[in-house]
């Protein structure tokens, strides 16, 4: 098969299948449908062939190739063009790359800058944003104001068959399908097309193919409008800006759900579906569907007039108008209100703490108002205290509360993003259900995924199922391959103490009952590493007005040692800078004011790195205490001991019992409790400077010049500075060259028995000789160049030319013109390389070597500058290269 059989048939045209001329490397059976399930289809036409766009493995075309659109097709056969995938990360890359990820600690802050394309979208959003008819109408952010898109309404036919086919054989799916679709069109979120437009083909106008996903914890019904679906290359999706991520962090969400005694949270009905989209839009967002889901009847077109769930800008249009409602609400409501809208709403979930009843009532009465003018409605409000419970009206209560006697009645456990929170003892706790997986890698990477920890409660404990996963990683097992017996027993005993997890408990606020307002709050950061792992843990330490301590879990976290084999000094490092970014993101997150911050290490190595002031670290070191530096004080960093030291835990792993039974990961170490005078001190070994043996430091190299010159300014040290251009100096030179000579021929003569009675005094000359001495050559002005370089290189280069001239064919390793390659030719250190062959000038070839800041670098600089008339850095470049190379020239040359 070839694109001329493809040529045949025009609705194949775009099709890019290649001619592959291989043998058949792989067939697929039925047992692995994945492979084979279609992403898109380019729909047959005239008997001809039709093609399965974009499946796991590339194109697959299927029809009679060999007959011309008018032929009967007679004989039917298949063809497969192979695409290579190896472009695809193997789960296996994916995996060691997870487990070598965690290990690059580069900075203290992740946040990315903004790109062109996100400040594209924030500027579509403010410019078309505005209040219509209660809702924001914000328009599609498309790539480009002149995106045409082909019509794919026989696509969206297709899927709509294949739809029809699956709602006639499940009644159930059926009855839930259309009840969805019936709200949507109900609630005026979706409407029939206009008849004048329907037959509307101008490139502005889009089908959206759709199915039915079950949600796997709550069985109920979502339908999906599939934006990514491909047709002709190209897909709604693919033309539209994705947008900054806008959504607060889950992690910062949950912290500051936490930090007061009255605990609310409520959702928003349909958030997506309340910000609207203009007229234009609504033509990109048309569907097929039947009225009342009766699949007999001919599909009628709809167009959502609202952002719909499945679009990639939807999260971030969604949540632009949220914060938008906020922002223009401020001064018409208090500042917890619109801080509320701002910091506390993860996508369309609020969750707030609040110090009293009262204030817990308001806030959720001011919510409401606010998020209506910016028509979103929030309700199925949740509460631990039955009091604001009983002030909402019932059908605004979660439907797990509203058939309660709130006087009698038990709360029930709700999730909070995913945390199990149960509200009647207001704990938050751990109930994992355990599936039946198989004994391969892949089912326990799979349980192990499926412990949802975003706090890190549970760290020590996940960390022992972790490096079962990085003992096999190391094996190379196939994904499917039966584990080893070794690492079955210490498998089933992990999945046998998950169950034991069930009598785990955290209370969800981090003061006591009766705690009051913080006076001052201090954040302790421990820190561990071990050959295993290495992680952090850390704690709030509180004081109340009348002067009473409480210190609670806020966070810990826990990751494998690096597959490559690292030094414990390194991880121990790397576990100090998992503290420093954690420090930084609860400062960020935490609404309170944090008056003291104090990490505590067990290594007195990495102590006295963090303490140096003077030794030169290799980069590994070094980059991490920049780290350090940028993000902490150096006084900030004590001394604990190793039995202390809970971090130890999260570097070392706890299995369930010692887990459950001890509590020393979640219970604060005893000392914190205490005055900061019973603090453990450091010994007075943590003091001493870093010893000049440890590896970590570099060793300095000291280049002793030894040379009959005085230490004093020489005279030809005064010659070179006393000149201000290259040429005059080489003249000059050029003349004492030149004298010397003829002094030196003079000399000669005399020893040789020559008769001076014959000579002319001095300052007389023959004829000849006078034209000699009365004019410079170029030959004259070569050899003082050539002169000059070589004392300069003389003073810089001492020990390299020595070492070349000894015969060996490199110079040191600790030189800093040992990239060059530097070769000795004619006394001159010139730049080596491969460069000999070619049939480039010898100058340019092989460069003189001379030192960036030395007088005469910066004169023959200046000379070029002046010859080339200023005419730019790279020209200049150029020219200066020809014949020298300056170490560092860049810098020099501005």
């Amino acid at each position: 098969m070839s694109i001329s059989d493809l040529q045949k048939w025009s609705h194949l045209c775009d099709v890019p299948v290649e001619r592959i001329d291989s043998d058949v490397g792989l067939l697929i059976g039925i047992n692995v449908p994945k492979a084979m399930e279609p992403w898109d289809i380019v729909s047959s036409s005239e008997n001809g062939p039709f093609a399965v766009k974009k499946t796991l493995l590339g194109w697959v075309v299927n029809g009679p190739l060999g007959l011309s659109p008018t032929d009967e097709a007679s004989n039917r056969f298949v063809k497969a063009n192979h695409i290579d995938v190896q472009s695809v990360p193997s789960l296996e890359e994916q995996m060691r790359n997870q487990f070598d990820h965690d290990f690059n600690e580069g900075t203290i802050d992740d946040v990315p800058q903004p790109s062109r394309e996100d400040r594209q979208f924030i500027d579509i959003m403010t410019e078309s944003a505005s209040i219509q008819n209660g809702h924001y109408v914000i328009n599609l952010p498309f790539k480009s104001k002149e995106a045409v898109m082909p019509n794919n309404i026989k696509q969206a036919e297709q899927r709509l068959a294949s739809l029809a086919r699956r709602l006639d054989k499940d009644e159930h799916f059926r009855c839930e399908y259309t009840k969805f679709m019936d709200k949507v069109i109900g609630e005026g979120y979706a409407r029939k097309v206009p008849l004048e437009e329907i037959h509307k083909d101008d490139g502005h106008v889009w089908y959206l193919p759709h199915h039915g996903v079950y949600h796997p914890r709550k069985h109920k019904l979502r339908v999906v409008f599939d934006c990514a679906a491909r047709y002709r290359g190209t897909s709604l999706n693919d033309q539209l800006l994705q947008g900054p991520n806008l959504t607060n962090t889950l992690v910062g969400t949950l912290i500051r759900f936490r930090q007061e005694e009255i605990a609310i949270m409520g959702d928003i009905d349909s958030m997506f579906h309340q910000v609207h989209v203009p007229p234009q839009d609504a033509n990109f967002l048309r569907f097929l569907w039947w009225e009342h889901g009766d699949t007999r009847q001919q599909a009628s077109e709809y167009q959502m007039v609202v952002h719909l769930f499945g679009a990639t800008s939807s999260p971030s249009c969604a949540n632009f108008a949220l914060r938008k409602t906020a922002h223009d609400c401020k001064g018409h409501f208090n500042d917890e209100v619109i801080n509320t809208v701002l910091k506390n709403f993860y996508v369309d979930d609020c969750l707030k703490s609040l110090k009293t009843v009262n204030k817990a009532k308001s806030l959720v009465k001011d919510l409401k108002d606010v998020l209506h003018r910016g028509g979103f409605h929030i309700a199925k409000w949740i509460s631990n205290s039955r009091e604001v419970m009983s002030s909402l009206p019932v059908d605004e209560r979660a439907k797990e509360v509203k058939d309660l006697d709130l006087d009698q009645d038990t709360l029930p456990i709700e999730r909070a993003l995913g945390v199990q929170w149960c509200i009647e003892s207001d704990i938050f706790r751990f109930k994992i259900v355990i599936k039946d997986q198989p004994l391969t890698r892949r089912g326990i990477l799979s349980m192990v995924s499926s412990v949802y920890d975003p706090l890190g409660f549970l760290a020590p404990f996940v960390l022992t199922a972790k490096v079962i996963l990085q003992e096999l990683c190391k094996l190379q097992l196939g994904w499917d391959d039966q584990v080893p017996n070794g690492f079955q027993d210490q498998w089933c005993l992990w999945i046998k103490d998950l169950q034991k997890l069930s009598d785990f408990k955290v209370d969800r606020c981090i003061k006591p009952p009766g705690f009051g307002d913080i006076q001052s709050a201090q954040l302790h950061h421990f820190a561990d590493a071990s050959e295993t792992g290495y992680g952090t843990v850390s704690y709030l330490r509180m004081k109340n007005a009348e002067g009473k301590t409480h210190c609670t879990f806020v966070m810990g976290k826990s990751r494998v040692s690096p597959l490559k084999q690292t030094t414990i000094p390194r991880l121990e490092l790397t576990a100090a800078t998992v503290a420093i970014r954690t420090d930084k993101m609860l400062k960020d997150e935490l609404d309170i004011s944090i008056n003291q911050t104090i990490f505590w290490k067990d290594s007195m190595a990495v102590l006295r790195y963090i303490r140096n002031t003077t030794a030169r670290f290799h980069k590994f070191v070094a980059n991490r205490l920049a780290l350090i530096h940028e993000g902490s004080d150096p006084d900030d960093w004590r001394y604990v001991n190793t039995k202390l030291n809970h971090a130890d835990f999260a570097s070392r792993g706890l299995p369930a019992d010692s887990f459950l039974q001890r509590k020393q990961w979640i219970e604060a170490p005893e000392f914190l409790w205490e005055e900061e005078d019973s603090w453990p001190e450091a010994p007075s070994e943590i003091s001493k400077e870093v010893i000049g043996e440890d590896p970590e430091v570099k060793k300095v190299a000291v280049r002793t010049i030894i040379s009959t010159t005085p230490t004093s300014e020489s005279v030809v040290d005064k010659l070179i500075n006393r000149h201000s251009s290259w040429h005059v100096l080489k003249r000059s030179v050029a003349w004492i060259l030149k004298i010397r000579r003829e002094l030196r021929r003079k000399v000669q003569h005399k020893r040789k028995g020559g008769s001076d009675h014959n000579e002319q005094p001095t300052g007389y000359h023959s004829h000849h000789d006078s034209d000699k001495l009365a004019s410079i050559s170029a030959q004259d002005l070569d050899d003082a160049e050539n002169a000059i370089l070589s004392y300069i290189q003389h003073q810089s280069f001492a020990v390299e030319i020595d070492t070349l001239r000894k015969g060996r064919s490199s110079v040191m390793r600790t030189s800093y013109i040992r990239k060059l390659d530097p070769v000795l030719d004619n006394g001159l250190l010139r730049v080596g390389g491969r460069l000999s062959k070619s049939c480039m000038p010898g100058d340019s070839k092989h460069p003189v070597i001379l030192p960036k800041n030395h007088h005469v670098s910066i004169m023959i600089i200046r000379q070029i500058h002046h010859e080339l008339q200023h005419s730019g850095r790279n020209h200049m470049m150029a020219r200066l290269r020809e014949r020298y190379w300056l170490v560092n020239a860049s810098s020099a040359v501005r």
